[in-house]
């Protein structure tokens, strides 16, 4: 693998965490009723459904449905994965 090949690689890896990681601040604050919470949950899970995280996934090898992923996040942020 190719320095640039492993920097898109890198990249693609991190658009994908980013999106996790803001999905999950957003859960917890969305039980506090923060509206911009709220807002970027959303975003996130339509990030999540697109085109462009499913081509993502599958430049990276990620074998994933979205709905189980945005079931997932949830289950973890109720403690109950």
């Amino acid at each position: 693998m190719n320095l640039l090949h492993k920097g898109w690689r890198s990249l693609l890896s991190n658009i994908l965490f980013r999106a996790v990681k803001d999905y999950k601040e957003c859960l917890l604050l969305e039980k506090r009723d923060d509206l911009a919470a709220q807002k970027t949950k959303k975003e996130c899970e339509e990030f999540f459904r697109s085109d462009w995280a499913d081509e993502i996934f599958g430049l990276l090898n990620i074998n994933i449905d979205p709905e189980k992923l945005i079931e997932k996040l949830k289950a973890e942020n109720n403690g109950t994965n």
